[in-house]
């Protein structure tokens, strides 16, 4: 008997979700140039283009732009740790959703009640393992949401675009995120 026979659907999910935050196991390092493309989105409208360094060390990336203007300071250094599926299920129940064949969706609730994200839906796609779509919703309204788009490079599956729609109380931002030349 195949194990996918003996595995609910919802479980084959989780795995799915898995493999999604860990698409290159062994990928335990790296950096690469970072272009941000950015419209912000006030008062005093600004479009800037800022440069900048990507390094990855499992599981922590960090992004530096050197050439950041005033009113996108806040954006002059991004870190993000990608969470193992054990730890993302300490934080939030996650409950498959539609599966179309072709994608699926989770939604994303904290443990905890006093945190600033009140859901996370996330998609991901069935052939490739690879997530592509994260929207953060806020207990205050806003919504960060981010579409990555994968290429392959140097055997690696990697997230080389990020495309970014950021809504918060008196501003929003829609940018482009591009990594190259990735030194492993």
């Amino acid at each position: 008997m195949p194990i996918a026979s003996t595995i609910s659907s919802g479980a084959l999910a989780l795995v799915l979700l898995a493999k999604a935050l860990d698409p290159n196991p062994s990928l335990q390092s790296y950096t690469a140039a970072a272009t941000l493309v950015a419209q912000l989105h006030s008062v005093v409208p600004v479009r800037e283009t800022l440069h900048g360094t990507a390094t990855y060390q499992k599981p922590v990336q960090r992004i530096v732009f050197n050439d950041v203007p005033e009113p996108l300071r806040r954006f002059a250094d991004l870190v993000q740790t990608v969470p193992t599926y054990p730890e993302l299920a300490q934080n939030y129940h996650i409950v498959p959703g539609k599966d179309d064949g072709t994608v699926t969706m989770y939604a994303l609730t904290p443990v905890a009640a006093d945190r600033r994200v009140s859901k996370v839906l996330l998609t991901v796609d069935d052939a490739k393992a690879t997530i592509t779509s994260v929207l953060y919703s806020y207990t205050d309204g806003s919504q960060l949401a981010l579409r990555p788009k994968y290429q392959l490079e140097s055997g690696y599956l990697l997230a080389q675009t990020l495309d970014i729609r950021a809504r918060f109380p008196g501003y929003s931002v829609d940018g482009t995120l591009t990594l190259t030349d990735f030194r492993f």
